[in-house]
């Protein structure tokens, strides 16, 4: 039996493995090199087009190592504003609960610029990650939950798409030009 690894003709990246009899090398029309060994992490090679050899370049990403990267972006935060608001789980959850009473509010007829549409004595504040106030109405605060949620979605959408790459999870998938 012969080893081969199958790899993409662009990145040179290995995408598969077969062990097969030498006398059926000439019915595949996909590219392929011969390596020696059992080849288990196809992902982690590459091959060199004038040798026609494989080497080994890295292991291969697991998909939980990107869903690190994407819930540590996440929790950076994100903007609305012109003003940044954490995104930790306790804070998406606070901000879901006042985005649905500011959404309440507002067909109870709360108005633009008012202030105190949560029923306060005081004015409606939500602190940004330097801890200012910022004074929120109702149609704001309906807004900023709105972003909170886009935020969160655009970086799993990010995710996956990396996640679901034809030659694997690239080995820079941490690099800012893979998240929004």
């Amino acid at each position: 039996m012969t080893n081969i690894l199958f790899y993409d003709d662009v990145t040179l990246l290995g995408k598969s493995t077969a062990s097969v009899p030498e006398a059926s090398l000439k019915n595949f029309t996909d590219p392929y090199v011969i390596v020696e060994d059992d080849v288990i992490e196809p992902h982690a090679w590459i091959v060199d087009p004038i040798t026609m050899t494989a080497s080994f370049v890295g292991r291969a990403i697991e998909s939980e190592e990107v869903s690190i990267e994407r819930d540590l972006r996440i929790h950076e935060g994100f903007f609305f504003k012109g003003w940044k608001f954490q995104c930790d789980d306790v804070s998406k959850q606070n901000i879901s609960g006042a985005a649905s009473l500011a959404g309440f509010a507002m067909m109870q007829g709360a108005q633009v610029g008012n202030y105190r549409w949560n029923g306060g004595e005081t004015d409606f504040v939500w602190f940004d990650v330097d801890n200012v106030p910022r004074l929120m109405d109702a149609s704001d605060m309906l807004a900023m939950g709105g972003a909170a949620a886009e935020h969160v979605r655009v970086h799993i959408t990010a995710a996956r798409v990396l996640k679901d790459a034809p030659n694997g999870i690239p080995a820079d998938y941490q690099d800012d030009v893979h998240w929004p």
